[in-house]
């Protein structure tokens, strides 16, 4: 019966009416700071040498009651909302950010690996899809 129940909660956090859509970085939140883990911290300040990662979620009603973990090289640092946008400064090199959403009833962590630049800014959107029972992490020049 859990299950079950289980399945339906899921699929009531998921279905939508369409496709989530791109939200302009001017257009979104900050992420409120009860949100934010531990693990954000080291990516929290600006500094020289580092390089910029901007990541929006998507608006629209598809898995718009779940909230989206997000994770750089496996460590939890926020809680995403729909509209919101996480900024990250991280020093050069490869990084491994992961998606999840919470509760988890049925949807994979979704990773995506990125070699990042010095003085770089890059651009992420979290959307999801119906048929997909997973958020995505995706390049995105739609969010700018």
């Amino acid at each position: 019966m859990k299950s079950i129940a289980a399945i339906i909660l899921s699929s009531v956090m998921l279905i939508g009416c369409a496709a989530t859509s791109p939200v302009r970085i001017g257009d979104a939140r900050s992420i409120p700071s009860g949100n934010l883990f531990e693990g954000y911290t080291a990516y929290s300040q600006p500094s020289s040498g580092r390089c910029h990662v901007v990541i929006v979620r998507d608006s629209g009603a598809y898995g718009g009651a779940a909230l989206v973990l997000v994770y750089v090289n496996g460590i939890t640092v926020a809680k995403v909302n729909s509209r919101e946008k996480l900024d990250l400064y991280l020093a050069p090199g490869e990084y491994t950010f992961g998606v999840e959403p919470t509760p988890n009833l049925i949807s994979p962590l979704n990773e995506y690996s990125q070699k990042v630049s010095f003085n770089e800014t890059y651009f992420y959107r979290i959307s999801a899809t119906p048929g997909v029972p997973a958020f995505v992490l995706q390049r995105s020049f739609a969010i700018q």
